[in-house]
């Protein structure tokens, strides 16, 4: 059968459901209230646009369907003609706060072991070691070195 049919397609019952890509559709938004449940609450109607030919379906009385309606689960939202997964600000919202003190607590974790490292690398250093390196320093405060003496007293 080619798609769309060449020939006028007639509903013949307005409150009759039918069935398009393993979806249940109404013609009427009415009556897809009385069939929405625990599974499928949430209610979706498509608008059809005037200029559209809507594959040549009519009603009896020749005029065109205005609009669809179908039910998606929970869950989901209505996306044009299907349904799609609806996005969670608080979900979203939560991941971020999650991800956020996750990081935080990493940063702080780092500082402290490398500052811990720093400490233990000179605590572990035998302590003549740094006791010889405290009088160095002071020697050489209290000494200056050979050039400057040597030069400062040329004639």
């Amino acid at each position: 059968m080619n798609w769309p049919p060449s020939t006028r397609q007639v509903i013949l019952d307005v409150n009759a459901p039918y069935t398009y890509a393993y979806r249940t559709y109404f013609w009427s938004p009415d009556t897809l209230q009385q069939h929405l449940n625990d599974t499928t609450p949430v209610s979706c109607t498509f608008i059809i646009p005037n200029e559209v030919n809507f594959f040549n379906i009519t009603f009896l009385d020749g005029s065109t369907p205005k609009s669809a309606s179908f039910a998606c689960p929970k869950g989901m939202e209505c996306c044009s003609w299907t349904c799609c997964h609806s996005f969670n600000w608080y979900s979203f919202g939560l991941l971020i706060l999650f991800s956020l003190l996750l990081l935080v607590l990493i940063v702080a974790k780092a500082r402290s072991y490398f500052k811990n490292r720093d400490r233990r690398k000179i605590s572990n250093e035998p302590k003549t070691h740094r006791m010889q390196q405290v009088v160095m320093a002071t020697e050489a405060s209290m000494f200056p070195p050979e050039e400057a003496t040597q030069n400062s007293f040329v004639m």
